[in-house]
């Protein structure tokens, strides 16, 4: 899998480490369920589709 900026180029180990630390910001203390995953990642790197994420996560 690969992540990809709004420019479209590739997401380092930077912004992976702010990804996760927004992530656990946000999802502390709470369940999160595979669809809420895809909702803030989607949001966070503005993907429009879920295609990045049908190799690796069911999603119905």
């Amino acid at each position: 899998m690969s992540i990809t900026n709004e420019a479209g180029e590739e997401c380092g180990l930077k912004e992976a480490e702010r990804f996760l630390k927004t992530y656990y910001d946000e999802y502390q203390f709470k369940e999160v369920n595979s669809q809420e995953f895809i909702k803030f990642t989607k949001y966070y790197f503005n993907i429009k589709d879920d295609s990045v994420f049908e190799e690796w996560l069911q999603i119905e």
